[in-house]
């Protein structure tokens, strides 16, 4: 066992520093259980005190105090104790803790939006295509859309030198 020069801790035989106050234990000698030692100053050397003759003195000699061992650190707690006028120790039923109303939250902005422009682009899409489908099955857009289409024919077909177009309609 080595005993602690500075708190008087009794630690094992292999320890380098004091389980209760961390002082450095290197340099002291193993001490025998049941031997005093005494610590003088902040030496950190421990040595075993000659038992006192009680003829040689006298006067009789005060004891060797040893320092009491560090408490435990305390936890910390993040309010003292409720007394009686504390609100937290009251019901939550109470009037107290009642909170009064704010009121309808503001709509998000932004996000609404472009919803309804998505959906309006695609409403609009889809109006013209049965409007366009409507008036290609009319008499007017069926030949406006012939007219077209024969135009469209004749532009692509290659025409031979020499040779006119006939007119529509001979």
């Amino acid at each position: 066992m080595i005993v602690c020069p500075r708190c008087g801790h009794e630690n094992s035989t292999d320890s380098k520093f004091c389980s209760n106050c961390g002082n450095a234990l290197t340099g002291i000698a193993n001490v025998a259980p049941g031997v005093e030692t005494v610590a003088e100053g902040p030496a950190t050397s421990n040595t075993a005190a000659p038992a006192p003759d009680p003829a040689a003195s006298a006067t009789p000699q005060p004891a060797p105090t040893r320092m009491p061992p560090i408490p435990e650190p305390r936890t910390w707690s993040p309010r003292p104790p409720a007394g009686p006028n504390d609100p937290s120790s009251l019901p939550a039923s109470a009037p107290e803790w009642r909170m009064s109303d704010a009121g309808p939250l503001p709509e998000p902005r932004g996000r609404r939006r472009w919803l309804w422009i998505v959906l309006g682009i695609l409403g609009v899409c889809l109006l013209l295509c049965v409007a366009l489908t409507i008036w290609g099955n009319s008499e007017a857009g069926t030949r406006v859309l012939n007219d077209l289409a024969t135009s469209l024919a004749e532009a692509a077909t290659p025409r031979a030198e020499g040779t006119e177009t006939p007119a529509v309609g001979e």
